[in-house]
């Protein structure tokens, strides 16, 4: 499931509430990666806030959002 992120990146890992990030924060960590971050508060958070970006796409972190 994995196999496409790579290990020498930092990886944010989030979901709706936090019980599903914990889980991959679990399992990346477990494979071998060593910069994994969570995001507090969620999806749930980050979609109320109206003036926080979202991004879709097959590049999502383009132009003013890269990383």
């Amino acid at each position: 499931m994995y196999k496409s992120v790579p290990k020498d990146k930092t990886v944010y890992v989030y979901c709706d509430d936090g019980f599903r990030m914990s889980l991959a924060y679990q399992q990346l960590t477990h494979l071998g990666y060593q910069d994994v971050r969570l995001y507090n508060g969620g999806w749930s958070q980050w979609g109320n806030w109206l003036d926080l970006p979202t991004v879709t796409g097959d590049k999502p972190f383009a132009g003013d959002f890269e990383l």
